[in-house]
């Protein structure tokens, strides 16, 4: 399984979104490797840029007015490269086939959306729309197919030719994002109450200090990290547990199944249908001996 969420998301949304709305893919980036956007395609003859996240939220949104959020600035990155026909694979390719007569749409997709980051982003695209020349979307993956929930189109004139696209004042912006206040231990297992875990994150906690891991508290999830073994030198998040998206009775963990000595099959717990972490194995914990059983499992010692 791969190991960042947003290229399975990424595969069956594009792939929805083909047999949905007969969307042509020409360029993709689901490794990660680096491109401004994540897909292009063309839906019915018109250019569509697609950014694919596993959740949009506040870190994603810029930490002061005067700056640009890590959305923003690849948004006119993506557009800067294909409005001055830059050389690198995502402008080429993007540029081969957009007819110019319209302008293209950049659709942000996501499976979580935060309420407050989707009016926020909304209100930042409309007014960007209305200067870089681009249509937008919110798209969200509900586990079957893609659902637009906003829309907009710019106000602006599509631009005569080539060179009038390229004049246009798009912004070098560098991204700055909002970071949310640590977590203390104490914080996290006050959320797994609220959310119907507390016994299981406790047991989760537990079994990770007695093999002598490190934990990491971030805003609503623990990361456990595994010091280097031969054939891994570095220390790594190896297991997680994500309060976010557990639900009553049933703790949300994540592993990174290719450093334990075990089959897929061995591995406790129920599969989750869909990606809610970054380590791969996204999984269902209900009872704490299962929990037990996953860090009894032994580390891979080489690669």
């Amino acid at each position: 399984m791969a190991r960042y969420p947003e290229k399975a998301l990424q595969l069956r949304a594009t792939l929805r979104l083909a047999q949905d709305r007969g969307y042509v893919e020409h360029f993709s980036d689901e490794e990660g490797r680096g491109a401004r956007m994540d897909s292009a395609g063309l839906i019915d003859g018109r250019l569509v840029l697609i950014e694919v996240k596993h959740r949009i939220g506040a870190s994603l949104l810029a930490a002061a007015s005067a700056e640009a959020g890590p959305i923003e600035a690849k948004i006119a990155a993506a557009l800067t490269g294909l409005y001055r026909a830059h050389p690198d694979p995502l402008s080429t390719v993007a540029g081969a086939i957009w007819d110019r007569r319209r302008p293209p749409l950049v659709a942000l997709l996501a499976e979580h959306w935060s309420p407050k980051a989707r009016g926020d982003l909304a209100v930042l695209c409309r007014r960007r729309a209305d200067e870089w020349g681009f249509d937008w979307a919110f798209w969200r993956w509900t586990g079957e197919r893609v659902e637009t929930i906003d829309e907009g189109s710019t106000s602006l004139p599509p631009p005569v030719d080539a060179a009038a696209w390229a004049a246009l004042p798009i912004p070098g912006l560098r991204a700055t994002a909002k970071r949310a206040p640590n977590r203390t231990i104490d914080d996290l297992r006050a959320i797994a109450a609220e959310r119907g875990v507390a016994d299981l994150f406790e047991t989760f906690l537990a079994e990770a200090g007695a093999a002598g891991h490190r934990t990491k508290p971030a805003r609503a999830s623990l990361t456990v990290q595994v010091r280097g073994q031969p054939g891994y030198a570095t220390t790594a998040a190896v297991y997680a547990a994500y309060l976010d998206a557990s639900t009553p009775g049933r703790l949300a963990v994540g592993v990174w199944s290719e450093r334990l000595a075990a089959a897929p099959g061995d591995l406790p717990g129920a599969a989750s249908p869909h990606p809610f972490g970054f380590l791969g194995d996204d999984r269902f914990l209900s009872e704490p001996d299962e929990v037990t059983r996953l860090f009894a499992l032994p580390l891979r010692a080489s690669g």
